[in-house]
């Protein structure tokens, strides 16, 4: 196999485990989190509100700002 396609194997690969383990603890991590946000009195799932409103954050910071210098950005 071509250097390159194995490169891009591994890169796709490291993208997905990490999604597998994020996934994991946002299963473990939110209802407990959910939990104290209700003990403070909040009626709406703001645990579920906030995780999602960061991971925007970080998806749009990645996308916008970290890409390599060789790749275009994307339009939207």
């Amino acid at each position: 196999m071509a250097p390159e396609l194995i490169g891009r194997l591994i890169d796709r690969g490291n993208a997905f485990a990490a999604g597998v383990f994020l996934g994991a603890g946002f299963i473990h991590m939110l209802p407990e989190a959910q939990k104290a946000w209700e003990s403070l009195g909040w009626r709406y799932p703001m645990a579920f509100l906030v995780a999602v409103a960061v991971v925007q954050i970080m998806q749009t910071i990645a996308t916008r700002f970290l890409r390599p210098k060789d790749q275009p950005r994307p339009t939207a």
